[in-house]
């Protein structure tokens, strides 16, 4: 039982790795572009739900139309019909570092790290005040504003770094305040409220919304169809087939000596999703609470005569509630979304059977006893766990190994717990 188990969840990760590249994960949604000469052209785009601004663009008239690829130079912009919207603009690109690691590198260096680039910016608020939104390949975040018809300007918060007794410290410079003073002198009601705003998008959407209300009355914040949620929550109950095993030089070898039967027991609980909203929905925190108790025993004889012999069964199982984090990721395919998982697990012991039953026959009636297989266990064990599976709808199957330090207390004798667990899982929301 133990290799079928073990046969099927390495054939389940060799399916999803391999063949997978084969599959085209193409997302083609109704969309436009608008042409250098104005014109609107209605066909479909590769929606990739970028994390970063994309370089380059997928777009074909209709269905059965040949794939042409566009760069920001190409044409004026896009957009998705029920989501956003990106302009074409040449604009300068403060590349400068953010962390402290690599203001650092640069803090000897005299470099200018303001660029040049034609890009493929994402609107936020459109009105009597443009903003924009860039996320550049170093995933560092840009904010650009255009006032009427003026040049696009990108509001910089720079950061540098000092020394202060012996400590290097990240200083942040909010340039952007005196720019959005400068660019919205024309309301002196908000100028309080700029010294406030935070370098964020929703704080700067909000703030440009506000005067472009106050100027025209009129103002359009580039707003995408709602998106699906984002904290999933559900149940989940399996299966699980555990091996226990020990190792070391402890005093009772039999312990070591001994096989402990395979068992198969059950598993419930809940789960709790947090999905990283980009990059269409790939990348999620998968998180379960669940009751997953185990029971084994090994038994054992020693005769050396009819007149003198010991036999007897140690009796383990823990009723353990377990927490466990891993990071998915989910191939976005149309129905069938396979996924894989690492992650670690968490366990403690709320029950527990831990009994020695020897008999002992030497040239006298039997003696039986009844004695702790361990003196001395660890409630809290550690687990380390991979699995694969795939989803449909609100339903998910999965197969999941899960390795962890088992009970031993004792620094002579190690124990190691494997689990190996089939699960369905029911999303509630």
């Amino acid at each position: 039982m133990q290799r079928i188990f073990t046969f099927i969840i390495w054939v389940s990760f060799l399916l999803l790795f391999i063949p997978f590249k084969s599959f085209s994960q193409k997302n083609f949604t109704q969309a436009y572009l608008i042409l250098p000469s104005q014109d609107s052209v209605q066909g479909l785009i590769d929606d990739q739900n970028w994390g970063k601004n994309p370089k380059v663009i997928s777009f074909k008239k209709d269905e059965s139309s040949v794939v042409q690829k566009y760069k920001p130079s190409d044409i004026l912009g896009f957009g998705l019909r029920l989501g956003e919207q990106y302009s074409s603009q040449i604009v300068l690109v403060d590349k400068s570092p953010t962390d402290l690691a690599s203001l650092l590198e640069v803090s000897e260096q005299t470099s200018n790290f303001i660029v040049q680039d034609t890009v493929f910016l994402t609107q936020l608020v459109k009105g009597y005040t443009n903003l924009y939104y860039l996320k550049d390949e170093n995933a560092k975040v840009h904010f650009y504003a255009q006032k009427l018809n003026n040049p696009i300007t990108e509001l910089i918060q720079a950061k540098s770094i000092t020394n202060v007794k012996g400590k290097y410290l990240v200083v942040t410079s909010d340039t952007y305040k005196s720019q959005l003073i400068n660019l919205l002198a024309d309301c002196l009601a908000l100028h309080s409220e700029i010294n406030k705003v935070n370098f964020r998008q929703n704080d700067l959407i909000h703030l440009i919304e506000k005067y472009n209300n106050l100027k025209s009355g009129v103002t359009n914040q580039i707003t995408p169809i709602k998106s699906e949620a984002n904290i999933l929550f559900g149940l989940v109950a399996g299966v699980s087939q555990t091996n226990l095993t020990f190792s070391g030089q402890y005093t009772n070898s039999k312990l070591v000596d001994n096989k402990f039967e395979t068992t198969v027991n059950y598993i419930l609980g809940l789960h709790l999703d947090f999905i990283m909203d980009r990059n269409r929905r790939k990348w999620s925190m998968h998180n379960e609470l669940a009751w997953k108790p185990y029971k084994t025993q090994a038994s054992y004889e020693f005769t050396k005569s009819a007149d003198n012999y010991e036999k007897g069964i140690y009796k383990l199982g823990f009723g353990y509630v377990g927490v466990a984090n891993l990071l998915r990721y989910t191939w976005p395919l149309a129905h069938l979304k396979p996924f894989i998982n690492a992650g670690i697990a968490q366990n403690i012991a709320l029950t527990s059977v831990n009994s020695h039953n020897k008999t002992t026959h030497f040239y006298a009636p039997d003696q039986e006893s009844t004695t702790a297989v361990l003196a001395d266990y660890r409630k809290y064990e550690q687990a380390l766990v991979v699995g694969a599976g795939v989803t449909s709808n609100r339903i998910s199957g999965e197969i999941r190994l899960e390795k962890g330090n088992g009970m031993s207390a004792y620094t002579a004798l190690k124990s190691s717990k494997q689990m190996i667990q089939v699960l369905l899982s029911y999303r509630l929301n």
